[in-house]
């Protein structure tokens, strides 16, 4: 390959590389970020759906005791047996504690229940029922992130709860959902986009070296035929001199007004198009 084509090639495969960069980063940081975005909401909605649903069946039983059809401990009762006993999607469950805090009921960790949870931290340090019971008294309830374990195993993951106060009985109803399966599938998702990326940058490189080896023999052939009609040879006859070798400075200049075409077709194409 001589010097011409090769640095023809290597300005095609410039270009190509100089597209899919920008492309690779866009999907990054761009894309990846905005679905982590949208399935985390798509969960934080499903889990304060079912936070409210339960407080309207608490609200119900509520009712019902001051109408005086239970009494406040019957329904009181019953409301910590049908929120404990609620599950849904993968074994997700919902807890009561109340504003002291202490907890009240919680399915998964019976041994819990009763306990004080002021100093109650995650692996982090984050006091997490005291921040519950802080968001549900400033707003009535909230979001709060922090780190706990999945039922059945002690190594404790991210997770995000959504709590919300029922102020006749003082308590804090909450359901939590884990969010790292979200970041493994972010992951997943950018260790993809960088093996597409590659995959996209040696096909470019066989396309340039293609291109570049017809664009050069194409220009090398016209170059020729305009030698030899100055000539006043046949078109196709050799001529020697300086047609014999490799299109000289000329050839090059058409060769770079045309891949400049090219190139700035691609950066219309992509939309992309940046001061030259």
């Amino acid at each position: 390959m001589g010097f011409g084509r090769s640095r023809l090639f290597l300005r095609l495969l410039g270009w190509s590389v100089a597209t899919i960069i920008p492309l690779l980063l866009a999907l990054r940081f761009g894309v990846a970020p905005r679905i982590e975005r949208m399935l985390l909401a798509e969960k934080q909605a499903t889990v304060r759906g079912v936070v409210e649903a339960a407080c309207t069946t608490v609200q119900a039983l509520h009712a019902r005791s001051t109408s005086g059809e239970l009494t406040p401990e019957q329904a009181k009762a019953e409301a910590i047996r049908l929120v404990t006993v609620a599950r849904y999607q993968n074994n997700n469950y919902l807890w009561i504690n109340d504003l002291e805090p202490r907890m009240v009921a919680h399915p998964m960790k019976p041994e819990m229940n009763g306990m004080s949870l002021v100093d109650f931290a995650d692996p982090a340090g984050k006091r997490l029922f005291v921040e519950m019971v802080r968001e549900c008294l400033l707003n009535g309830n909230g979001f709060v992130d922090y780190q706990w374990p999945r039922p059945g195993e002690d190594k404790p993951v991210p997770k995000v709860s959504f709590v919300q106060q029922f102020e006749p009985w003082q308590w804090v109803i909450g359901s939590g959902v884990y969010v790292d399966d979200v970041k493994t599938q972010i992951a997943n998702m950018n260790r993809w986009f960088t093996i597409l990326a590659g995959i996209l940058a040696a096909v470019a490189a066989v396309i340039s070296l293609l291109f570049s080896g017809s664009l050069w023999r194409e220009t090398a052939r016209l170059r020729r035929a305009d030698a030899d009609r100055e000539d006043g040879a046949v078109p196709g006859e050799s001529t020697g001199g300086a047609c014999s070798g490799e299109p000289h400075a000329d050839s090059v200049k058409t060769v770079d007004e045309f891949t400049g075409a090219v190139n700035r077709l691609l950066k219309l194409w992509l939309g992309t198009v940046r001061r030259e």
